[in-house]
C-alpha cells in the first residue's frame, strides 16, 4: 500500500517539478530577449499594449505545459472581473496582464514576471505538501522495520 501510495507521490512530484522547469524557462526568456516579439508572449504585448482600455481590462493568454515547455493556446480579453473557475481549469498555465495603450515592454515585463510567479508559487506549496507527505510515510518506513 505504501509502496503504491510513495509511487504516485514521486510521479506527481516528477510533474510538478517539471512544470516549474516550464514556467522557469518562460520567465528566462522573457528577461533575456532583446525585444518582446522574440518570445513566446509577442502576441500578448500586443493585445495588452493595442487595445482600448474603454472597454477591455485585461489581455489574457491560456495555456499549456507541453513537451516541458508552456505553449499559448489562445489568447482572450475581458472587461471586468476575473475568469470562471471552469475555465481557469482546463489550462496549466493562465497569464493576464492589464491592458494600457502603448504598453512600454518593461512594464510587461514586470506584469508577466508576477503572473508567472504567482502560477510557480501555487506549484511550490504543492510540491512541499506532497513531498511532506513522502517523508511521513519514508518514516513511517522506516519506523515499521
Amino acid at each position: 500500500m505504501a509502496t503504491s501510495q510513495k509511487a504516485e507521490i514521486e510521479a506527481k512530484l516528477a510533474e510538478i517539478n517539471a512544470e516549474i522547469e516550464a514556467i522557469e524557462a518562460l520567465e528566462e526568456e522573457i528577461r533575456t530577449a532583446d525585444t518582446i516579439g522574440d518570445t513566446r508572449l509577442s502576441k500578448l504585448f500586443h493585445e495588452a499594449r493595442t487595445t482600448s482600455a474603454s472597454y477591455w481590462s485585461t489581455a489574457t493568454a491560456f495555456c499549456q505545459i507541453e513537451d516541458g515547455e508552456v505553449v499559448v493556446k489562445s489568447l482572450d480579453k475581458l472587461s471586468d472581473g476575473r475568469w470562471a473557475p471552469e475555465t481557469r481549469q482546463r489550462f496549466d498555465v493562465i497569464l493576464s496582464v492589464g491592458v494600457r495603450p502603448f504598453m512600454s515592454s518593461e512594464l510587461f515585463i514586470d506584469a508577466i514576471e508576477s503572473e508567472l510567479w504567482q502560477n510557480k508559487a501555487g506549484r511550490l506549496e504543492n510540491k512541499g505538501h506532497y513531498e511532506n507527505h513522502l517523508k511521513m510515510i519514508e518514516h513511517e518506513e522506516a519506523m515499521s522495520q
